[in-house]
C-alpha cells in the first residue's frame, strides 16, 4: 500500500430499517475499497468526471461522515486497527509488515460476531496479521482471499454474492474487501492493471483538472521534505516528476477505477436485495 493506503469505501452507514416484529439481530455488510479518497464519489463531487450510482444510493439513504480520519494512512496498520479496535501503537503494526503484533493477544472483529452467534465471512484483500487459515484466531468461518487472481474485484464480488444469496438461519457479518482503486499505482507506473483495462486514456485537455496541491507545502520541515522526496523516489508510486498533464490523465484513470469497483458494489447490493436481506442489514 502507498501513502493514501486503505480508505473505507465510503464511511457510510446504510439502512437500519428493522421491522417492528424482527427479533433477530441485524445482518452486517461491511464494504471496503482500497486507496479510495473519501470525496471521490459523484454524490460528493458531482458527476462531471465520475459516476458512482451504487455508492450514491448508500449515501442517499444512510449517513456520510465528512470529517473522519484513519488511524494510520498505510494499509496494514489501518486494517489491523479497524479489525481489533486498537490503535497502531497498541497493536505494534505501524507499517506494511507484521510489526510486533501478537495476534493471540487481540480479539478480531470476526471473533466478536462469531461469539455473538453470527455467521462470519470475509471476501477479498486480507492484509491482517491474523493467520487467515486459523478460524479460532480471527473468527471468520468463511474466507475467500483472491489476491493472486486476475480481475480481483470480480472474483471478490462473485464469492460475496454467492454467500449473500443463500439462506441464513443466523444473522451474518460479511466483509467485502475490494481491491480497487488500488490499480492507480500500476497505472502511474505504466503497467498492466491487475483488475483489467479501463480504456484508452484521453488527451489531457479532456481529463479532470490536476490536483490543486501539487507543489511542496510552504515552510515544510526538513524531515517532511526528506520524507516526501523519499516517497517520490520510490518505484511504488512514481509521481514526483509528474507534469500537470500526467496528473490530469492519472486522475481520469483513478476515477475510472472507482467506477469499476462501484459497479461491483452495485451487484453485491443487488444480491442482498434479491436475497430478501436488505431491510434487516446494516451496511458499513
Amino acid at each position: 500500500m502507498k501513502q493514501t493506503a486503505i480508505s473505507l469505501l465510503v464511511v457510510l452507514l446504510g439502512p437500519i430499517a428493522l421491522k417492528a416484529q424482527q427479533k433477530l439481530p441485524p445482518n452486517i455488510l461491511f464494504v471496503m475499497t482500497d486507496q479510495h479518497f473519501a470525496d471521490a464519489m459523484s454524490c460528493r463531487m458531482g458527476d462531471q468526471y465520475i459516476n458512482t450510482p451504487a455508492m450514491d444510493s448508500l449515501a442517499k439513504r444512510g449517513m456520510v461522515f465528512t470529517k473522519a480520519y484513519v488511524s494510520n494512512p498505510l494499509c496494514m496498520p489501518a486494517r489491523n486497527s479497524i479489525f481489533t479496535g486498537k490503535y497502531p501503537h497498541q497493536t505494534g503494526v505501524t507499517k506494511n509488515s507484521r510489526g510486533g503484533m501478537d495476534p493471540t493477544k487481540f480479539t478480531c472483529m470476526g471473533t466478536h460476531f462469531r461469539t455473538a452467534g453470527y455467521d462470519t465471512a470475509y471476501f477479498g484483500k486480507w492484509h491482517l496479521v491474523f493467520d487467515a487459515a486459523n478460524v479460532e484466531q480471527h473468527g471468520f468461518e468463511v474466507i475467500r482471499d483472491v489476491k493472486r487472481m486476475k480481475m480481483w474485484d470480480r472474483q471478490i464480488r462473485i464469492s460475496a454474492t454467492e454467500f449473500l444469496s443463500r439462506e441464513h438461519d443466523k444473522p451474518f457479518l460479511a466483509v467485502v474487501s475490494f481491491h480497487n482503486p488500488h490499480d492507480a499505482c500500476e497505472l502511474a507506473r505504466g503497467q498492466i492493471l491487475p483488475g483489467g483495462p479501463i480504456g484508452e486514456v484521453p488527451p489531457p485537455e479532456k481529463c479532470p483538472p490536476a490536483p490543486a496541491n501539487l507543489a511542496p507545502p510552504l515552510g515544510a520541515t526538513d524531515s517532511m521534505a526528506l520524507l516526501r522526496k523519499g516517497y517520490h523516489a520510490s518505484r511504488m508510486f512514481p509521481v514526483g516528476e509528474f507534469s500537470v498533464d500526467q496528473w490530469r490523465q492519472q486522475r481520469w484513470g483513478y476515477y475510472r477505477l472507482i467506477e469499476k469497483v462501484d459497479a461491483e458494489l452495485g451487484l453485491v447490493l443487488d444480491a442482498l436485495r434479491k436475497g430478501g436481506q436488505e431491510d434487516n442489514t446494516c451496511l458499513l
